[in-house]
């Protein structure tokens, strides 16, 4: 015998003694074997053991089972009660419990072990076998689930059932029996004749008793007993035996009881009847006919008519009728009448019982008769008679129709005489009625048998039609699933449909998405114009519009074509093509019409309500494949516009003017040409070199040393440096985002090239600053003007009165040239600031240039090379010319000072057509004509710092005393005052060059004035009115024009001037005022002194030129003006100019 691991060192006897046949015992038992410990741990078990258990071995069942507690039993507790009964009984013997397989299904076992002990009675081991007795089980539980089968039918059974062991004691009865003998409950235990008759002992003729004898089933109609033993109904009672079915012995008797008191009572009543019409010689025949009739057919329509005709020979009538009572109802029911028409009463009439002498007789179950002489004799007692008795019926007699002791009718027998109805009529009736009575029972029983039929059949037949349809929907479902095209779908749920519902046209209408229109993507049959398929219809004015609107199905039979079409224009195609009839149904997908199913038929068979459920269904199904078809094409479309829009931005990235590149692992992982054409290296090269390489060493710390890793942080239009391969260095602006690449974190790169928008940035920067710059010189200059006025004036006015040898001239003239040299400098600001007071005249720039080649010559000396090329055909220029020699020769001085030890300078001229590109690169100028100067020398050049700062006032590299540091200043301003633009380009040992765009011409050019030398001061005598808020430079003027002749008037400003004029007789010929003054400024002045002295003229001056009367400081040609500072001789002058004029 083979020894299993785990196997106690002290096998039992049973092992040891003759092993050879205990082994094959063991190795080949049924049963399963075992041993195992107290703890709970199998020690050994044999094949069958294992096999129960569903293992592949024994080695397997022990291998896994270690604890027999949880992996043996199903419940633990079993194992508790098993252990239990071995400590207290030292064996256990068919212990059921059920137990777990290797693959955890359960099982019911049942188990015989015993305990082996030691020789001090402690537990060793248990031992024992068991028997899987699952199916023994199984076949228990079906066995029971049969006996409360047939308890239920048994319990459930209408007649009455008992059971009688061979004593007749009752073993066993059903609810039926216990309900008709309560009296006697329970009837289980009591000899039946005890419990059912009340005696106490069986009659002679027990069919109980008769079944015990001759072993054979048996009859008797048996009296029904009350609790005193009264006869309370009749019982049809078969006896049955009951057999042992092994020994074939009688067990006892079944009795099955029938209750057919019913029955019995109308049997009786029918032989009373009988027995009272033999009685009756004259009415025997008639009664005899009138059963005759009942008994010949079980239409109930013929018994009434024939039977009212037999009655009339019996009874004196001019009105018979019955009414039906339906109690459930509340109603009468007039079911036959003949005779004389009553109101409210016709054939068929329903009407209420309330009230009604139907109601009465219910409640009764007695005759009425009555004969009023008067209508108000009805109207309080019998008021639903009041139309009888005006419809002239006197006499009026009323029978119960009862049936099964329930009244089920009511016969009314109605005759024009009073007083016609005696007791022997009563009776007649009474007999009548019983029998119509029957027979309306027995056609009622008839009608409900045929009922039953009947819906037996129709529930047959309709479940053959669900059978069927079932069946169809299961193939339109096959259909469904079997393909997405949508066409194949329609062709063949088509063929399938027309087996149910036959059809001469099938559409589907498909609801456009604008929800205004819908399209015919399938028809099968008859064509129809403007219907046909791929056609798109206007939902306007169709049948699938209202369809739509209440999501409900439209069913149009023949004789409403007409009507539907006037309601529905949209159908006319439909009728003109002949259909009699249209189901139109709604295809819904969630809560959304998406569709009609349309079937037409042209036979005159319209379409029917069963038609239509049927369609219902089909389009239940159709609006899933249309809806699903729909997201597959939905689903096909979005792919589609996915790999559009792929490769849309593979080619926007491709073709992006900025650089595109995703770092990952501080290295490019992916790039666009436009990265690989800033940088400098193909895609593969960057996988290989950091990104912080690319950046400039000045910006590598702040922007990649700030960013970490530079990997997963969002960097905002951030601006850098970077140096490409062959070290060029460009300016970017960086936007990144933080993306995952190949699963993992990287960023997302956009770098744009703005090293261009970075030099526009800083000449934008450098205009703004001169801007400011030239606003602050403009106001200085404009306040030293004023005083400058007033000491170059009073000096010119002294010395004009001191002799040659007076001692103070030579100080007065000090301050003459002190105030000039202030005047020059002022000058130089105003020009800077473009606040100049200028005259623009149309010049040939090459004549200017011409006429300055000797004195620039001059003026540079011999170690500098001057060269000119003045460019043919050069454009006109609009400026003061004044302005642009003083600029050509600061720069030609700024040029000879950068070359102290010679050089060449070269002056050049021409015409150029500046485009939008150039402008985008030079900010100030626009699109157009322009004459170019270009000043360019090969001195010393300018760093950086030096240039930004060039057009500066004040600011200068020369030595002290060397220069103002206005020179290039009065060049800036000269050139935007004429609306050009200038632009220099200079590195430190390459020279300088100056370039000036102005503004080409076409107007002509205009000649000069030259002044005459030697020239008086005017007089005069005219009256000049002097406004000044500066009341120095008033009071000079109003000495210098009283000097001079002139009667003069003054005020400090236009307020105090209009006061003074509202006094003032004497006209007025000259107008002298400042131009900015506080409250109301010169020119406004000057137009409301027009109103009262329209002739007068009027002379402005002012420190500089502002915007009130000056645009962009050039005077406009109709205005007179006078510049401050000014001298004795040019205010003298200029105010005779204006006067003259």
């Amino acid at each position: 015998m083979r020894v299993y691991p785990g196997k106690p060192k002290n096998q039992p006897r049973c092992y040891k003694e003759n092993g050879t046949d205990y082994r094959s015992i063991f190795e080949n038992a049924v049963e399963g074997f075992y041993k195992s410990t107290p703890e709970g741990k199998f020690l050994i078990v044999n094949p069958a053991m294992a096999r129960i258990l569903g293992y592949d071995s024994p080695e397997d069942l022990l291998d896994h089972v270690q604890d027999i507690n949880h992996q043996y039993y199903a419940s633990s507790e079993r194992r508790k009660e098993f252990k239990r009964l071995l400590e207290s009984q030292g064996t256990v013997q068919n212990f059921e419990s059920e137990v777990l397989r290797k693959d955890g299904k359960k099982i019911w076992i049942s188990s015989n072990a015993r305990v082996v002990k030691d020789i001090k009675a402690r537990p060793l081991y248990y031992e024992g076998f068991v028997t899987d007795i699952t199916e023994h089980k199984r076949a228990e539980a079906a066995l029971r689930e049969g006996e409360r089968f047939l308890a239920s039918i048994f319990s459930s059974i209408q007649d009455g059932i008992s059971i009688l062991d061979t004593d007749l004691n009752i073993i066993r009865v059903n609810n039926t029996m216990e309900g008709w003998y309560p009296h006697a409950s329970p009837l289980v235990g009591k000899k039946c004749y005890e419990a059912y008759r009340g005696d106490m002992k069986p009659c002679a003729a027990c069919p109980a008793l008769q079944v015990l004898r001759t072993g054979k089933s048996s009859y008797k109609l048996e009296s029904k007993r009350g609790p005193n033993g009264e006869v309370i109904g009749w019982l049809d009672l078969y006896g049955f035996p009951l057999f042992d079915p092994d020994t074939g012995r009688m067990r006892g008797i079944i009795e099955y009881v029938r209750d057919i008191s019913e029955q019995k009572i109308t049997e009786e009543a029918l032989k009373r009847s009988e027995e009272e019409a033999r009685k009756l010689a004259a009415d025997k025949m008639v009664m005899a006919e009138i059963g005759r009739i009942i008994g010949s057919t079980l239409n109930i329509e013929e018994v009434y008519e024939r039977f009212a005709e037999e009655a009339r020979k019996l009874i004196d009538f001019d009105r018979i009728a019955i009414n039906l009572i339906d109690q459930t109802r509340g109603v009468g029911i007039q079911a036959y009448m003949s005779g004389i028409d009553v109101a409210g009463r016709g054939p068929g009439d329903a009407f209420p019982l309330a009230g009604s002498i139907n109601e009465q007789i219910l409640q009764t179950e007695k005759m009425i008769i009555i004969s009023p002489r008067e209508k108000k004799e009805l109207e309080k007692d019998y008021p639903t008679l009041v139309t009888t008795f005006e419809a002239g019926l006197r006499s009026m007699m009323s029978v119960p129709l009862i049936s099964n002791q329930r009244v089920i009718g009511v016969l009314h027998l109605r005759s024009r005489k009073s007083d016609v109805y005696r007791e022997d009529d009563a009776k007649v009736a009474e007999g009548i009625a019983a029998q119509i009575a029957g027979a309306i029972s027995n056609a009622q029983l008839y009608q409900e048998r045929r009922r039953a039929e009947a819906a037996l059949r129709q529930s047959e037949m309709d479940a053959r039609r669900l059978a069927q349809e079932n069946a169809i929907m299961a193939e339109i479902g096959q259909i469904l699933c079997s393909t997405l095209n949508i066409d194949t779908v329609y062709e063949r749920v088509s063929e399938t449909v027309r087996r149910i519902i036959p059809f001469d046209r099938m559409a589907i209408n498909i609801i456009q998405p604008e929800g205004n229109s819908f399209s015919i993507p399938y028809v099968f049959g008859e064509d129809v114009v403007s219907r046909q398929k791929g056609d798109m219809v206007p939902l306007s004015g169709t049948a699938a519009a209202e369809v739509i609107r209440t999501q409900a199905s439209i069913l149009i039979r023949k004789g409403k074509m007409e009507e539907f079409a006037s309601r529905f224009p949209g159908i006319l195609p439909l009728v003109k093509a002949g259909f009699q009839s249209i189901i139109l149904i709604p295809l819904v997908s969630q809560d959304r019409v998406i569709g009609i199913l349309n079937m037409q038929r042209s036979t005159s068979e319209p379409f029917t309500e069963e038609n239509l459920r049927l369609g219902e269904k089909v389009g239940a199904q159709i609006a899933g494949a249309v809806a699903n078809a729909q997201l597959y094409a939905e689903r096909a479309k979005a792919e589609r516009a996915h790999r559009e829009s792929e490769e849309k931005y593979r080619l926007l990235v491709e073709n992006a003017n900025d650089a595109i590149f995703i770092i990952q692992d501080k290295v490019i992982r992916f790039s666009n040409p436009k990265t690989e054409e800033l940088l400098g290296y193909e895609a593969r090269e960057l996988t290989s070199i950091p990104f912080s390489e690319h950046i400039h060493p000045l910006d590598r710390e702040s922007i990649w040393g700030g960013n970490g890793s530079g990997e997963g942080k969002l960097l905002a239009g951030r601006t850098f440096r970077i140096r490409n391969r062959n070290g060029r260095e460009f300016w970017v602006e960086l936007n990144s985002v933080a993306i995952l690449w190949d699963g993992r974190l990287a960023t997302l790169n956009f770098a744009r090239d703005i090293t261009e928008q970075k030099k526009l940035e800083a000449q934008f920067l450098q205009a703004q600053k001169m801007e400011a710059v030239g606003r602050l010189a403009g106001g200085v200059a404009h306040d030293f003007n004023n005083l400058l006025t007033v000491i170059n004036s009073h000096s010119q006015l002294a010395l004009m009165e001191l002799k040659e040898w007076d001692p103070l001239r030579e100080k007065f003239e000090s301050i003459q040239k002190a105030g000039e040299k202030a005047a020059n400098l002022t000058r130089q600001l105003l020009a800077f600031s473009r606040r100049q007071v200028v005259e623009m005249k149309v010049i040939d720039l090459n004549a200017v240039l011409s006429d300055l080649e000797k004195m620039l010559q001059r003026l540079i000396g011999e170690d500098i090379e001057l060269k000119t090329s003045l460019g043919a055909g050069l454009g006109r220029v609009k400026v003061d010319p004044g302005q642009i020699e003083q600029a050509i020769l600061n720069l030609v001085v700024n040029a000879r000072d950068a070359m102290p030890s010679g050089g060449k300078l070269a002056i050049e001229t021409g015409n150029e057509e500046v485009d939008q590109e150039f402008t985008g690169k030079h900010i100030g100028l626009k699109p157009g004509r322009y004459v170019r100067l270009a000043v360019s020398d090969t001195g010393v050049g300018m760093p950086p710092e030096v240039k930004e700062r060039l057009f500066e006032p004040f600011f200068t590299t020369k030595e002290k005393g060397k220069g103002t540091g206005l020179g290039l200043s009065t060049v800036y301003g000269a050139v935007k005052q004429s609306g050009g633009e200038i632009w220099v380009y200079s590195e430190p040992g390459l020279g300088t060059t100056v370039k000036i765009y102005l503004p080409l011409v076409d107007e002509p050019l205009e000649a000069g004035k030259r002044k005459t030398a030697g020239e008086r001061m005017p007089t005069g005598q005219e009256t000049i009115l002097v406004v000044e808020d500066e009341d120095e430079v008033r009071k000079l003027a109003v000495s210098i024009l009283s000097r001079q002749g002139y009667k003069v008037l003054e005020a400090s400003h236009g307020g105090d001037a209009l006061l003074m004029m509202e006094n003032n007789r004497e006209p007025i010929q000259l107008l002298l005022t400042d131009v900015v003054m506080p409250g109301i400024n010169g020119p406004d002045f000057a137009r409301r002194m027009k109103f009262v002295y329209p002739e007068l003229k009027v002379l402005y001056m002012s420190g500089y030129a502002d915007n009130v009367i000056f645009q962009h400081g050039i005077l406009d040609q109709a205005m007179a003006f006078l510049q401050k500072p000014f001298t004795v001789e040019r205010l003298a002058g200029k105010v005779r100019e204006v006067l003259d004029a």
